[in-house]
């Protein structure tokens, strides 16, 4: 659903500057961009993907492979919350078949 800024808090996440009434942005995963970073993080080579699973945003990091999700920091800026992949069921596990299957 939509949701309610206060408009001191409503910050881009990259450089912090003040989105206020009227301001361009736009949304990604929560956090608000301003136009100048929107641009930037739309041309980084980073990938941007969708867990078809769960619906939640991350990032493929170029040259590494590493996945990260946009985290909040201490300063407002934002950082990389890198992450790793659950570990598939085992073959044979009791995820993976049903023993009274015909």
């Amino acid at each position: 659903g939509d949701k309610s800024y206060h408009s001191a808090c409503f910050k881009c996440a990259e450089c912090g500057v003040s989105l206020a009434a009227g301001a361009p942005y736009h949304l990604v995963a929560g956090a608000a961009y301003c136009k100048l970073h929107d641009r930037r993080r739309k041309i980084t080579r980073d990938k941007l993907k969708v867990n078809s699973t769960t619906g939640e945003e991350f990032y493929v990091e170029a040259g590494t492979g590493r996945k990260y999700r946009r985290a909040p920091t201490a300063d407002g800026r934002g950082g990389k919350e890198y992450f790793e992949d659950a570990a598939p069921p085992a073959l044979g596990g009791a995820s993976t078949w049903r023993q009274d299957a015909p």
